[in-house]
C-alpha cells in the first residue's frame, strides 16, 4: 500500500522530457531527462537538473510524458 501511494505521488508530479527531432516526414522522441512540477508563489514550472536543460533544444517542439502509471495512455504531447 505504501509503495502504491508513491508512486501515485510521483506519477502527478513528474514528467518526462523528450527532444523531439524532425527531418523530413521522420519523427525521433529521445528522452532528455525528468523533472517536478513545482509552484513558487503564483509562477509553475518544471524543475529539473542542468545537465537536462542543456540537452534540451534551443527552439522548437519539446515532448511532455506525463502519467506515468503502467495502466495509463500514452498520447502525443508536444
Amino acid at each position: 500500500m505504501i509503495l502504491a501511494d508513491a508512486q501515485d505521488h510521483l506519477a502527478d508530479r513528474s514528467v518526462g522530457l523528450i527532444r523531439v527531432s524532425v527531418s523530413g516526414k521522420d519523427e525521433t522522441a529521445d528522452l532528455v531527462g525528468s523533472g517536478t512540477f513545482i509552484k513558487v508563489d503564483n509562477v509553475f514550472g518544471i524543475l529539473t537538473a542542468d545537465h537536462v536543460v542543456t540537452a534540451l533544444p534551443p527552439a522548437g517542439e519539446l515532448g511532455l510524458l506525463i502519467n506515468w502509471r503502467p495502466d495509463s495512455r500514452l498520447q502525443r504531447l508536444v
